[in-house]
């Protein structure tokens, strides 16, 4: 996981204090939660030990978590990540009902903000995705596995001012039966900044396979809803599982 967090080294230095007094303890979900402050090289930092509850049992997750987030639709299961110095930070993910810890992937470009968005965990409460413009992942919480489809999207950062295309992705959304969903492709339709049109590639996803299909594709306007404008969540029309191109 690439995200920046100031004093990492700290985090990372003084994890090891799993013994020492927590600053601050808190309920989520079926979670509890331990904060550990330390303040060293002129920095504070948090550091999350991370507990499963269930009925008179506790259960250590992790002592050394950065960040997490809890399933808003099964709160016994838990994403987060730990970090090392030398290897970077590994994204996990916990289910309470199995006991079992998951490493989804380490390196990933993914932010946990994006799962404060309950339209991200699938309906029949299967999968989660997290992406983040050039990452995608899917989770599959009942068995732990987890796939990538940014290899297959093809998906790429712009380098201003040498190359100025990119391919960016945005969630759309799971389809009533929460097996499938919508992913939007977006690259900028001309060179130069703001981008004020982008072309955009409608993708259907199968959860259960990983299988990508093409579905359509748009050049639309940034700021723009309805006709003329790009593709939106909200334009998105389900035959049963299987995805319609928007009007």
């Amino acid at each position: 996981m690439t995200s920046a967090r100031p004093a990492l080294a700290a985090v990372l230095v003084l994890s090891v204090t799993a013994c020492s007094v927590p600053d601050s303890i808190e309920r989520r979900g079926n979670f509890r939660v331990e904060y550990y402050r330390t303040d060293a090289i002129g920095h504070t930092s948090i550091r999350r030990a991370l507990y499963h509850i269930d009925g008179s049992s506790t259960t250590l997750v992790t002592d050394a978590a950065v960040s997490f987030a809890i399933g808003l639709r099964d709160q016994d299961r838990i994403l987060y990540d730990t970090c090392q110095v030398d290897s970077g930070c590994t994204l996990m993910y916990f289910d309470g009902h199995t006991g079992m810890s998951h490493v989804v992937g380490r390196g990933l470009k993914v932010s946990f903000a994006a799962l404060d968005d309950i339209d991200q965990w699938s309906w029949n409460g299967r999968y989660v995705a997290l992406g983040d413009q050039y990452e995608l992942v899917v989770v599959n919480l009942e068995t732990g596995t987890s796939m990538r489809p940014a290899d297959t999207l093809r998906l790429s950062e712009p380098y201003y001012p040498d190359r100025w295309q990119s391919r960016e992705v945005r969630w759309g959304a799971w389809s009533p039966d929460g097996d499938h969903a919508s992913v939007f492709v977006f690259s900028p339709h001309g060179p130069g900044l703001p981008v004020p049109e982008w072309d955009q590639e409608l993708y259907a996803l199968d959860a259960m396979t990983g299988a990508l299909t093409m579905i359509a594709t748009h050049t639309g306007t940034a700021g723009i809803r309805g006709e003329g404008g790009v593709w939106r969540a909200d334009d998105l029309r389900w035959d049963g599982a299987a995805l319609q191109p928007p009007r």
